[in-house]
């Protein structure tokens, strides 16, 4: 009786239905308006708009893991979750040139290809982090209350982000922004 009455509380209760994680990945792009003969790298850091701590960058990468969640209670007022979705949202910022010689646009082509690389590197932490968000939600088991479960679902997700963004600090600091990956220009 036991197992009959477990089976029918397995079958009965709403399955967690999840999609795949959504990704949005746009690139974006400044100008850098060339002289011909003059330096590529003074050129290309005096247009970058970004800036930190008194640094100049030639690219970012910036990605946001979003999760919408749907809960239910059951009669004994125990909360699970019933629907997730992760949603990663990416935009990197690159270079673009405008008026280079055809020594400058092969020295900016080399370049741009490795500055592409390591700015993927980041977005592969954002798919990363999304991903363990989203499997993280699925594991979690019913909770006491759906305000615990919210709680438990959020805290989770936000670890998951601070993790992922550490690693981003990480990437910079071991590749030095991309230079060790041959985003340097001359």
């Amino acid at each position: 009786m036991r197992l009959i009455a477990t089976l029918l509380l397995a079958c009965c209760l709403p399955l967690i239905s999840a999609a795949q994680v959504r990704d949005d990945l746009v690139t974006r792009y400044y100008e850098v308006p060339v002289r011909p003969g003059d330096s590529l790298n003074r050129q290309v850091r005096a247009a970058s708009p970004i800036r930190d701590g008194g640094q100049v960058y030639y690219g970012h990468t910036h990605w946001d893991a979003h999760s919408d969640f749907r809960w239910n209670s059951d009669a004994s007022g125990r909360c699970r979750l019933t629907s997730v979705q992760v949603s990663l949202r990416t935009e990197i910022l690159l270079p673009q040139l405008r008026g280079a010689d055809s020594r400058q646009a092969a020295a900016f082509e080399r370049f741009i290809v490795a500055l592409r690389r390591h700015e993927m590197g980041h977005y592969e932490h954002g798919k990363q982090a999304a991903a363990e968000i989203e499997r993280d939600l699925l594991a979690l088991p019913p909770a006491s209350s759906c305000a615990a479960l919210e709680a438990q679902a959020n805290q989770g997700a936000q670890r998951s982000i601070a993790r992922f963004a550490a690693m981003d600090g990480q990437y910079d600091r071991e590749t030095r922004h991309g230079e060790s990956q041959g985003a340097r220009l001359e």
